[in-house]
């Protein structure tokens, strides 16, 4: 069956049997064919003293190098797409390699926790796409690759069919464009426009530092009398464009998507990603606001996901929100958590006596919680609020070294699954770090009772109370 019969097997049999696009060798060895171009014609300029003196030999080798790397990766190619083919059914998806090693890899769709619908450059001008399956522990399993209207489809089927909803087929504008992945049902909660997609790329301190140091180094060669080498120059430029590039890739176009049954986020310049925000395992989220960013009232939220760690895109997949001032980012932690609000949570400073210890931002630190979340405030420089759920911490870590006790502090930690959120405050109170890392124990169990029970949030005990040690601890 070809992808063509994809909706007829669909309203048939429900069974969807196929083997992917017969482009897939092309759009998979574009990128080794235009490595290997690169890499002969470097090595024949690195022979030649002038372009002009390369002669029609030496150009007819290049060019015989190229193709025959071009064949073997399209002869290749082409034996691993015909014998790779995939089933998915109403209980599972079946993906089967049969080339040189026999691979076949069976996912329970109830364990399918979301569905990335990605676009690559080469795959997005030919009308391709790949499905990236994520089913939790271990590495998501891809599908590629597909035509677009494809993938679009079969990623809502296999989304409905796991939450066991009625599956519904999309025709028309329910379907995403190569410029835009939006079903006619989806609601926009939070897009980013193009001005602010570029204050993420030049405004990063990466970039600044960068271009900093270039043209330092510039000013320093001039004045030395040595100029740098075309060589150096470009190197650097295109590190720089590369910061640049990554940090805008990633807000262009930006859309925080409320899809039936998940939420989606949708992003890219040159490549297309619309990825499906895993809610349920969100167990930590991050709003860090740079320094060069405070002027502008913008923010960044990353999440800590369960086993996001395994995922082939990492970084991306960490991102709830890429840039967005205030408004925004209330929007975006209130389609994650509804009801949250991060300044509704009092936060308590650090004791005056820990500035022996953080003299340069102890005012800066803080710490609090309230009936849902635990939050803590860090950073001198990148100021970062982090936000865990009592449902989502695993355990409470107490810690103390030898001037800690002398001058009565102690650090704590909450321990969630890896990834980019970290919470935990340095230096609290000894007395009131015990109480909270004892009652925080507490306030775990309680809310994993009331999450399996489905039940609104109980009233909180009375908060730890706040002693002032400062008289007996030394100031």
């Amino acid at each position: 069956m070809t992808e063509d019969n994809v909706s007829e097997a669909r309203d048939a049999e429900e069974v969807v049997d196929q083997r992917p696009h017969w482009a897939t060798p092309l759009v998979r060895g574009w990128m080794i064919i235009a490595a290997a171009t690169v890499v002969v014609l470097r090595e024949i300029l690195g022979n030649t003293s002038n372009i002009r003196s390369m002669s029609f030999r030496d150009l007819g080798i290049a060019g015989g190098i190229v193709v025959v790397v071009a064949i073997i990766q399209i002869v290749f190619g082409t034996f691993v797409w015909m014998t790779t083919r995939f089933r998915i059914d109403d209980n599972e998806i079946c993906i089967e390699h049969r080339f040189i090693t026999h691979e076949s890899d069976r996912l329970s769709l109830s364990k399918i926790q979301g569905i990335d619908v990605i676009q690559p450059f080469a795959a997005r001008i030919v009308g391709l796409a790949r499905l990236s399956i994520d089913v939790g522990a271990s590495d998501s399993k891809k599908l590629e690759f597909l035509k677009r209207r494809d993938a679009y489809e079969l990623r809502d089927l296999l989304i409905s069919r796991a939450h066991r909803e009625a599956t519904e087929h999309l025709t028309g504008d329910g379907i995403g464009s190569q410029w835009w992945d939006r079903r006619s049902d989806d609601q926009e909660i939070v897009s980013i426009t193009a001005s602010r997609a570029l204050i993420a790329g030049f405004l990063s301190m990466t970039f600044v530092i960068q271009a900093a140091l270039f043209i330092a180094s510039i000013v320093l060669s001039i004045a030395a009398d040595q100029p740098l080498g075309i060589a150096a120059i470009l190197a650097v430029l295109v590190s720089i464009v590369g910061v640049v590039w990554k940090q805008l890739d990633t807000a262009w176009k930006f859309a925080l998507l409320r899809s039936p049954g998940t939420l989606k986020a949708v992003h890219g310049l040159t490549s297309l990603t619309t990825r499906t925000v895993p809610v349920r395992r969100v167990q930590a989220i991050q709003v860090s606001q740079p320094l060069l960013w405070r002027p502008f009232g913008m923010s960044r939220v990353t999440m800590t996901v369960l086993g996001g760690a395994s995922l082939s895109d990492v970084e991306q997949s960490e991102v709830l929100l890429p840039i967005g001032n205030d408004a925004q980012v209330r929007t975006a932690l209130d389609a994650l958590w509804p009801g949250f609000r991060l300044d509704a949570v009092p936060l308590h400073p650090i004791p005056r006596r820990a500035r022996w210890f953080r003299w340069f931002d102890r005012k800066i630190i803080g710490w609090g919680f309230n009936e849902e979340v635990v939050v803590t405030r860090r950073g001198l420089f990148t100021r970062r609020h982090s936000v865990v759920p009592h449902a989502r911490s695993q355990s409470v870590g107490l810690s103390q070294g030898p001037l800690q006790r002398t001058l009565g502090l102690a650090d704590v930690d909450v321990h969630i699954s890896p990834g980019p959120v970290r919470v935990s405050c340095p230096h609290l109170d000894a007395m009131d770090a015990r109480a909270f890392a004892v009652a925080q124990m507490d306030r775990t169990r309680a809310a994993r009772t009331r999450e399996l029970s489905n039940q609104p949030p109980l009233d909180q005990p009375s908060p730890v109370t706040l002693v002032d040690h400062e008289q007996g601890a030394g100031n």
